[in-house]
């Protein structure tokens, strides 16, 4: 394994009298062939920076970093052709983002350390899904079909694992349906 090369430069700034170095902005060449260019601080990405993953692969993240981590607001290239941009925190999604699928299909809503917390996907045939999330695990979804300009009743956690509507063979319909607020569908 090659040790990593790094390649550095400083950046400073002039407060009154005092000259102190604020960041060191450092192009690394990582062991594995990925790069890391940008701000670093105590030895670590910090401040605003660029990952790349190693050719042939398309992987890179552009954004804010905190203490090697990313962090703030940032825009992640993923391998398969997905992507995100949006907030951060240690190095998970956070807050509010907007994640793409090869596909086209969108995901815009809040997250919660890389956990989906609610929001709305954008099917490029038209179709729009409002989702909530409870602790990772799916708990209401409203769909709008856009080309039958109608919206599907609101379907919660309990009513998708109902038995008597998931199983094989099983006569349950949107008649027995129950909304999230009480109403009977269908």
């Amino acid at each position: 394994m090659a040790p990593a090369v790094s390649r550095f430069y400083t950046t400073s700034t002039c407060t009154g009298d005092v000259f102190r170095v604020i960041l060191t902005q450092k192009v690394r060449i990582n062991p594995d062939g990925s790069s890391y260019t940008g701000e670093w601080k105590d030895g670590l990405p910090h401040g605003h920076g660029e990952w790349k993953a190693a050719e042939p692969s398309c992987e890179s993240y552009v954004g804010d970093w905190k203490r090697g981590k990313k962090h703030g607001f940032g825009i992640m290239k993923l391998a398969n052709g997905d992507s995100y941009e949006g907030d951060w925190a240690e190095g998970r999604f956070q807050d509010r983002g907007k994640y793409i699928y090869a596909n086209g299909d969108e995901f815009m809503g809040l997250w919660d350390k890389g956990v989906k917390l609610s929001g709305t996907f954008y099917y490029k045939d038209g179709r729009i899904s409002t989702r909530k999330w409870q602790n990772g695990r799916l708990v209401s979804c409203q769909d709008f079909d856009a080309r039958k300009r109608a919206y599907q009743p609101t379907i919660t956690h309990s009513q998708v694992h109902d038995p008597e509507r998931s199983q094989y063979g099983a006569t349950g319909t949107l008649s027995s349906m129950i909304s999230a607020n009480g109403v009977a569908v269908g």
